[in-house]
C-alpha cells in the first residue's frame, strides 16, 4: 500500500531551507568564507520578512474552530495545506549593521578591467572605483548595461560594438552624479578563422598555408599540432601566410595568437605521409622470385600496388607507420628492373631498384651498387655479374683491394677499401679469366659530418651568422634550419658560414646535405623571443584558485614561471611558443600584477587580474555563462563553510573534474573542455548531498544539511512575541442563532506575507457571547482581525458575517496589549475565479481549491479568510468584505490549488493585488507537476535514472527536488531546469579509503521518499536562483513525491 503523507510533512524540508536563509541574513561579518574578506555577496537580492516570524516550532497554524480537528490524515492533503504549512519567505533579517557604510562623499571611476574586448561583446568586465551601489548605472558608448554590485565593485558583461576602436565607459548615481573613463574601453577585431589552403600538408612540412579569416595583425602568430609556423607573412586582416612545420600524420589544430587574443580550430588541417620510395632490401633476388623483400619509404598502406618492372609483387605485411612493407617478388629475368608504387592517385618510382641475379656460370661483370662511397672505405658494395663464385676471385676500387663478403655465381658483396676523394674504376681478375673492368664505376666523397655550430641561439626574426664545422663541405648542395633552407658560403672543407633566416621559436634541427649524404644536429640552434606577456584569459576568476588561465605573448617555455600577485601559478603545458595553459593561485579579491620570469628576464601583463569572492550569501547559482570555470561554494545550514567537501563535475565518478574544498568552502573546477550545461555534486562526511543539473552559470553556492542527532530536523528558539487581549464588541448584532447554533467570534493577526509563518494564537482567541479574548502574535507591525458569525455546533460549521478590524498596531518582544474590537464590517461582497486548463489527475476527480487573503499592506496579510473546494472550473467566493472605508487601501490575494481528490499530485497558483470583485479572475499560471515514470512506486531506480512526465502545459521555471528518510532527514536534494524530465542520480568515487570521520556517506541504504517541487516565478531559471526563492513569491508551485529504496 502506498505510503502518503501531508503537505505538512512535505514541506518540512522547504522550512528548514528557509531558516537556513534567515539566518544567513542574519549573519554579517560572522559569514567569513575569505581570510581577509569577510562578507559575502548579496547579489543584488532583498532580505525580505521579518526575523521574529521564522523561528516558530509549529509549522501550522491553530484551525478557526476549538476543538475541531482539521486533520485530514496521512492520505489526503488538507484544504488549507498549501497556506497554512508553505515555507515563509518573508522573514525579515535583522539589519547586517557590520556591512553597513557611512554614505559616500562622492562618485569615482578608476578602471575597467579588461579595458579592451571583442566587436561581439560579451566580455566580463570589472569596474572599480568609489560610491557604487544597486542604483548605479553603467553605460558603454550608449548603451546602458546590467550590472550586479559586487563587494564595491561592478561587474558586468561588455555589449557588442558596430566598429573598432575607443568607447567610453560612464557611471551615473541619481544624487551623486556621473564620472566617465573617456575612451576607457577598445574594441577590436575578435580572432575568426575561416580556412586553411592547402589543408592538407607533407608531414616534412615546409609547405605554405594561406590561412583566411578576420581579425589577423602584423603580431599574430600560427601554430599546427603545437609547433610554431616557420614563417609569417602577414597580408591584410583577412589573410595571413604561414609555412607549416613538420608534423605526424593525422589531423592537426590551428592555433592563432596576437596580443588581444588566441584562437583554437580543432582538426583544420591534416598532415599526410607523401608517397615516397627510397630502397629495396635486399635489392637482388632469384630470376624465379618468391623471396621475401623490404621496401622502404613512407605513406604505405595495404591497397597499395608494387611492380617489380610490368609485374606485380605480393603485398604480404605493411608497416603500421607506413614506412615500410614486406614484399614476395614475382619472377623476372636476370638485370635490374624499376620498382613502381601504386596508391589512389599517388606514386612512387624507384628506377632499377631491384635486380635479378641469374646463375650463368659466363664470367663478367655488369653493375655494381652503390656507385659511391666514403674514402674512409669499409662500406658495402655489391657487383653483379656472372662466374663470380670463383675460388680465386680479387676485386680491386682503382688498385686497392677489396674485402670480400659473399659470394654468389651472379653477385659478390665486398667492403670498399679506403681511397682518395674522387672516380675510380673497378677491377675484377680470377684464375683462368680475363681481368674485367667497370671505368669510373666508383666514387669516393670524403666523410660528411656536422659537428659543431656557433653561436648556438639567435633571435627568430632571423639575421644571425652562424658557422659550422665539419667536414665533407666541399660539395654541400643545401643547408637547413628547422626544415627551411638557409643562405650559406662553404669557405673550406671544415667551415660553412650561414646568414640564418627567420624561423619558429625554440630548438630546431640543423641539416647540411650532400648529394645523398645527410649530416644533422638535432635541436642545435634555438631560435629566442625576448620575453613578453601580451594578456591573458580570462582576466579575472575566483578567489580560491584553481582558475584556468591561457597567457598570451612571446619568449614562453615550460620553465617560465608565472605569478599571480607575487604567488606562483602551476603551468599546466605549453600549448605553443606563444601560450602557456596554467591555473591560478590562491589570492584575495582584488587587482594583482601578473609577472612572467625566465632565466634573467621579466616582463609584466598590461592588465592586472581581478580576483572575486563567488560565494553568495543566500547560495545558488548567479554569473556568467560557464567558460573554462565553476566555481563552487560549499556551506552547512548554519552558514559556515564545509572544508573538506568532496566536488565534481558530472554524474561520473570518473570525471577528471573533481576535488575537496579548501577552508573557506571554495573550489574551482576549471579546464579548457569546461563550458556550456554542467552538472555539480557536493557532499561532505557527516552532511547530506546536493547537484545542480545542468547549470549555465560560472558561480554556485551549495548548502548541505547535517543530520540531527535526534532523527528529527531541529529549527532556532521560539521568535521573539506579543499578547493582545480585549473585548470582541458587537458580536450580538451579527445573526440570530438558529437551532443549534451560538454565536462565536475569532481573533487572528496578520502575517508578514500570504506565505509567512507566525506564531500559534493560543486557545483563548475564540470568544463565544460575550467575554475576552487573548492572542499571541508576532512582532513588529500588524493589525488584529475578528471573524464573527454562527458556529453550529451539530455540524461545527462556522459561518462567519462580520469582520472588525484593529489596524497600524505595533509589537515588541515579551510586551501586552489590550485593544479592543469592534465587528463592523458586513461580509456581503463576493467574486468569481476560473481555472483556465488546469492540470487533470488520474484517477481523480481533481479538486479546485481557493484560498482568500486580505492584505492590509503595511499592516501584513490575514489569512487565509475564506477557503472553498469544488469540482468545478468556476468558484464563487462569498462572504467576502468590500474594499472601502477603513479597506479602502486593500486588496485580495489568492492561492489556487488542484489536486488530485485532496492526494498528490497538486499545482498551485497565485495571485496578488485583487481589488475588483465584480469581474470573472482568470487563473492560468498552475505550474505542471510531474508524473514519474520510472522508477515504479517502492523500487529502485535503474542505473540511478528517475524519469518524469509533465502533466500540464505550462513548466515551472526551476525544480527543486530531494531525497529524505521517514524522520525527514535530506540525505540529497538537487536543483533542476524547469522542462527537465529526469536525472541520474550521481555516481561518487569509492570513499571507502578514508578514515570514517572522514569518508562522506551520500546515499545511505534505505527506504526514501523523492519529493519534486515545480516553482513557478519569473526571472527564476537553473542559471540564476538562490536559496531563498525556494520560500519566495513564487507565482505557483507544483508537488510530486514517490516512495523509493537505495
Amino acid at each position: 500500500m502506498r505510503h502518503r503523507r501531508s503537505f505538512h510533512d512535505l514541506c518540512f524540508p522547504l522550512v528548514l531551507l528557509l531558516l537556513l536563509v534567515a539566518m544567513l541574513a542574519g549573519c554579517g561579518e560572522d559569514v567569513v568564507v575569505e581570510p581577509g574578506d569577510t562578507d559575502l555577496p548579496d547579489l543584488g537580492l532583498t532580505d525580505a520578512g521579518d526575523t521574529g516570524d521564522t523561528g516558530d516550532t509549529d509549522p501550522g497554524d491553530s484551525g478557526p474552530v476549538p476543538d475541531v480537528d482539521l486533520d485530514t490524515g496521512d492520505t489526503e492533503v488538507p484544504d488549507d495545506a498549501g497556506d497554512t504549512h508553505l515555507p515563509d519567505a518573508d522573514t525579515t533579517p535583522q539589519p547586517d549593521t557590520p556591512d553597513v557604510d557611512a554614505e559616500p562623499v562622492e562618485l569615482r571611476l578608476d578602471t575597467i578591467s579588461p579595458p579592451r574586448g571583442p566587436l561581439e561583446g560579451n566580455t566580463p568586465f570589472v569596474l572599480r572605483g568609489e560610491g557604487f551601489d544597486a542604483e548605479t548605472r553603467v553605460f558603454i558608448g550608449i548603451e546602458e548595461l546590467d550590472v550586479d554590485l559586487i563587494e564595491d565593485t561592478l561587474v558586468g558583461t561588455t555589449p557588442a560594438a558596430d566598429a573598432v576602436g575607443p568607447a567610453t565607459v560612464r557611471v551615473v548615481h541619481p544624487t551623486l552624479g556621473e564620472e566617465a573613463l573617456v575612451n576607457g574601453f577598445t574594441y577590436f577585431e575578435a580572432l575568426h578563422f575561416t580556412s586553411a589552403s592547402p589543408a592538407q600538408l607533407p608531414t616534412s612540412g615546409g609547405m605554405e598555408i594561406n590561412v583566411r579569416g578576420r581579425g589577423f595583425t602584423a603580431e599574430t602568430r600560427a601554430s599546427i599540432g603545437g609547433q610554431s609556423a616557420l614563417r609569417h607573412t602577414f597580408i591584410n586582416a583577412e589573410l595571413l601566410r604561414v609555412v607549416a612545420p613538420p608534423g605526424a600524420v593525422g589531423p592537426a589544430d590551428l592555433r592563432l595568437t596576437n596580443p588581444d587574443a588566441t584562437l583554437l580550430a580543432n582538426d583544420a588541417l591534416t598532415y599526410v605521409a607523401a608517397l615516397d620510395l627510397t630502397h629495396v632490401f635486399p635489392e637482388y633476388g632469384a630470376e624465379g622470385g618468391g623471396e621475401l623483400v623490404t621496401i622502404f619509404g613512407q605513406g604505405f598502406a595495404p591497397q597499395m600496388q608494387v611492380f617489380f618492372g610490368t609485374t606485380a609483387a605480393t603485398i604480404e605485411a605493411v608497416a603500421p607507420d607506413g614506412r615500410s612493407a614486406t614484399l614476395r617478388t614475382p619472377a623476372g629475368s636476370e638485370g635490374p628492373v624499376d620498382v613502381r608504387l601504386e596508391l589512389n592517385d599517388d606514386g612512387a618510382f624507384l628506377s632499377q631498384g631491384f635486380r635479378y641475379v641469374g646463375t650463368s656460370p659466363a664470367w663478367s661483370l655488369d653493375a655494381l651498387r652503390p656507385s659511391f662511397g666514403s674514402s674512409a672505405g669499409g662500406e658495402e658494395v655489391t657487383l653483379f655479374g656472372g662466374g663470380l663464385d670463383a675460388a680465386t676471385l680479387e676485386v680491386r676500387f682503382g688498385t686497392a683491394p677489396a674485402t670480400l663478403v659473399e659470394q654468389q655465381p651472379g653477385l659478390v658483396r665486398v667492403l670498399s677499401p679506403p681511397g682518395a676523394p674522387g672516380v675510380v674504376s673497378l677491377h675484377i681478375t680470377a684464375d683462368g679469366q680475363p681481368d674485367l673492368t667497370l671505368t669510373d664505376a666508383f666514387t669516393y666523397h670524403p666523410p660528411l659530418s656536422l659537428d659543431t655550430l656557433a653561436p648556438t641561439s639567435g633571435p627568430s626574426e632571423g639575421g644571425t651568422l652562424v658557422t659550422l664545422r665539419g667536414q665533407g663541405f666541399t660539395d654541400v648542395s643545401e643547408v637547413t634550419f628547422g626544415g627551411l633552407l638557409q643562405n650559406f658560403s662553404v669557405l673550406d672543407d671544415t667551415t660553412i658560414e650561414v646568414s640564418v633566416g627567420p624561423g619558429a621559436p625554440g630548438p630546431t634541427t640543423v641539416e647540411v646535405r650532400r648529394a645523398e649524404t645527410r649530416a644533422t644536429l638535432i635541436d642545435a640552434f634555438t631560435f629566442t623571443q625576448d620575453l613578453e606577456l601580451w594578456g591573458m584569459s580570462p582576466t579575472r576568476g575566483a578567489i580560491a584558485g584553481g582558475t584556468y588561465v591561457v597567457v598570451r605573448g612571446q619568449g614562453l617555455s615550460p620553465e617560465t614561471e608565472i605569478t599571480f600577485g607575487g604567488q606562483p601559478a602551476e603551468v599546466l603545458a605549453q600549448l605553443d611558443a606563444h601560450t602557456l595553459a596554467l591555473t591560478t593561485p590562491p589570492g584575495a579579491t582584488g587587482e594583482v600584477e601578473v609577472r612572467a620570469t625566465r632565466d634573467s628576464q621579466q616582463a609584466r601583463a598590461p592588465e592586472p587580474f581581478t580576483y572575486f569572492n563567488p560565494g553568495a550569501r543566500f547560495g545558488g547559482a548567479w554569473g556568467n555563462p560557464i567558460d573554462g570555470a565553476v566555481n563552487v561554494t560549499v556551506f552547512t545550514h548554519n552558514g559556515g563553510p564545509v572544508e573538506n567537501a568532496f566536488v565534481m563535475l558530472s554524474t561520473n565518478a570518473n570525471t577528471p573534474y573533481s576535488g575537496h574544498t579548501n577552508a573557506a568552502g571554495m573550489i574551482t573546477l576549471s579546464g579548457p573542455d569546461v563550458f556550456g550545461e554542467q552538472t555539480i555534486t557536493a557532499t561532505a562526511a557527516g552532511h547530506s548531498s546536493v547537484t545542480a543539473q545542468h547549470i549555465d552559470a560560472e558561480n554556485i553556492t551549495l548548502f548541505l544539511h547535517p543530520p540531527s542527532s535526534d532523527g528529527e530536523g531541529q529549527l532556532p528558539p521560539p521568535p521573539p512575541g506579543a499578547v493582545f487581549t480585549g473585548e470582541v464588541l458587537g458580536l450580538d448584532k451579527v445573526g440570530i442563532p438558529g437551532p443549534d447554533e451560538i454565536l462565536m467570534a475569532q481573533v487572528f493577526s496578520t502575517r508578514p506575507s500570504m506565505h509567512a509563518r507566525i506564531p500559534e494564537p493560543g486557545g483563548n482567541n475564540v470568544v463565544f457571547g460575550e467575554g475576552t479574548y487573548s492572542i499571541n502574535t508576532r512582532v513588529g507591525d500588524l493589525a488584529l482581525v475578528a471573524m464573527g458569525g454562527l458556529y453550529n455546533t451539530r455540524t461545527q460549521e462556522f459561518r462567519p458575517l462580520r469582520m472588525g478590524l484593529a489596524r497600524y498596531l505595533f509589537a515588541s518582544d515579551a510586551q501586552r496589549y489590550e485593544v479592543d474590537i469592534e465587528l463592523n464590517i458586513p461580509l456581503t461582497a463576493s467574486t468569481h475565479f476560473k481555472f483556465t486548463a488546469p492540470p487533470q489527475f488520474e484517477p481523480g476527480p481533481s479538486k479546485h481549491r481557493v484560498n482568500v487573503y486580505l492584505d492590509l499592506g503595511f499592516d501584513g496579510v490575514f489569512g487565509p479568510m475564506r477557503s472553498f473546494v469544488s469540482e468545478d472550473h468556476l468558484i464563487v467566493a462569498d462572504r467576502l468584505a468590500r474594499l472601502r472605508g477603513e479597506l479602502q487601501d486593500a486588496s485580495y490575494s489568492v492561492s489556487a490549488r488542484v489536486d488530485n481528490n485532496g492526494a498528490l499530485p497538486l499545482s498551485e497558483a497565485y495571485l496578488h493585488d485583487i481589488t475588483r470583485l465584480d469581474r470573472i479572475h482568470d487563473i492560468d499560471a498552475l505550474p505542471a507537476p510531474v508524473s514519474f515514470i520510472t522508477p515504479r512506486q517502492g523500487s529502485r531506480p535503474i542505473n540511478g535514472i528517475v524519469q518524469w512526465s509533465h502533466v500540464g502545459s505550462t513548466l515551472p521555471d526551476l525544480q527543486y527536488v530531494f531525497l529524505e528518510d521517514f524522520q525527514r532527514r535530506v540525505v540529497w536534494e538537487a536543483f533542476l531546469p524547469g522542462d527537465a524530465t529526469g536525472f541520474r542520480f550521481p555516481e561518487f568515487p569509492d570513499f571507502s579509503h578514508l578514515p570514517a570521520d572522514e569518508r562522506p556517506v551520500p546515499y545511505p541504504g534505505g527506504t526514501y521518499f523523492l519529493v519534486v517541487y515545480g516553482i513557478k516565478q519569473e526571472g527564476l531559471s537553473a542559471d540564476n536562483f538562490s536559496y531563498s526563492d525556494l520560500g519566495g513569491d513564487w507565482q505557483g508551485i507544483a508537488l510530486n513525491e514517490l516512495l523509493m529504496v537505495f
